[in-house]
This record gives C-alpha cells, structure tokens and sequence, in this order.
C-alpha cells in the first residue's frame, strides 16, 4: 500500500500554546490552505532547516467569533531536517 501524502505546512514553533500541545497555523500565510483542510486532517508541520513533525488540524474559536487554526503535533514522528 503506497504511503499517504501529507499536506506540509510550514509554522513557527514559537507559537506553541503555553501548554506545548498546540501549534499556531497562520491562515493569512497559508491563504489557499483552508480549501484543503478540515479538522482532523493529517499534516506535517515543519519549521525550514529545522525539524518536522505530523500534526493533526483543529479550529479554535475565539471568544470575538474569529477561527485560528492549530496542529496538535504527535512528538514521536518529529524528524530532523
């Protein structure tokens, strides 16, 4: 069975939540992005000559009604780069 392609999406692991369970994945970089996610897709997150890592997408509503999307990374895949 061939391996599933996933999205790569490119973040800033500075914007992890205070909890590091979240990362922050910015729409507005991204802008044809949310035409080929919905929550709970698989992804690889990555941070450029750095490391990656596959994450899953959820929405996150805020109390102004505005969406921000975030990727739970799965640690254990994380690779170098």
């Amino acid at each position: 069975m061939p391996e599933e392609l996933l999205i790569r999406i490119s973040v800033d692991f500075n914007t992890l939540t205070p909890d590091d369970k979240q990362v922050f994945v910015n729409k507005y970089v991204h802008k044809d992005l949310l035409e080929h996610i919905e929550p709970g897709t698989r992804v690889i997150l990555y941070e450029e000559h750095e490391f990656e890592v596959e994450a899953i997408i959820a929405p996150v509503e805020l109390e102004t009604g505005e969406i921000h999307w975030y990727g739970t990374p799965d640690w254990s895949t994380q690779r170098d780069l």
